[in-house]
């Protein structure tokens, strides 16, 4: 039996620096939830801004959701895609966090919601496979 996976794309205004110690702990509270929860997630942060994709069980997401409109640090939050399906994208993390050094997200209209999660998600997978390859990189100890 193939599981119904429910993807959520929505972007939030913050408050909050790029630099807040607030941003982590959103980061922190998220790994936990989502771990447990089952739902995989993609932050973006940029121009004061949060960009975020959720994947998982559907009532798992709209629990996530209802904590995110909870929070004092999102506000003006825009649900832009909203569907349900059967394949999940964003493989298993429970909550990364994407860097978008070419600002690539300012580059798209909010209202063209395809490009914005095609980059979204591109920026994850390029992000995990920077990871991987870091992880698999032998140290180099003698300074060769």
């Amino acid at each position: 039996m193939t599981m119904v996976t429910r993807r959520v794309l929505f972007t939030s205004r913050t408050y909050l620096p790029d630099a807040a110690l607030d941003n982590l702990d959103i980061l922190r509270a998220s790994l936990i939830h989502n771990a447990r929860a089952g739902v995989s997630s993609s932050l973006l942060k940029a121009r004061g801004r949060f960009y975020q994709v959720m994947e998982g069980p559907p009532h798992e997401i709209a629990g996530c959701l209802d904590r995110i409109m909870a929070d004092r640090r999102h506000f003006e939050i825009d649900v832009l895609l909203d569907t349900c399906g059967c394949c999940r994208v964003l493989g298993e993390s429970p909550m990364v966090f994407v860097q978008d050094p070419g600002a690539e997200m300012a580059l798209v209209e909010e209202e063209d919601v395809g490009r914005l999660l095609e980059r979204l998600l591109r920026l994850t997978h390029e992000g995990e496979e920077a990871a991987e390859t870091k992880d698999a990189a032998p140290e180099d100890r003698d300074g060769d």
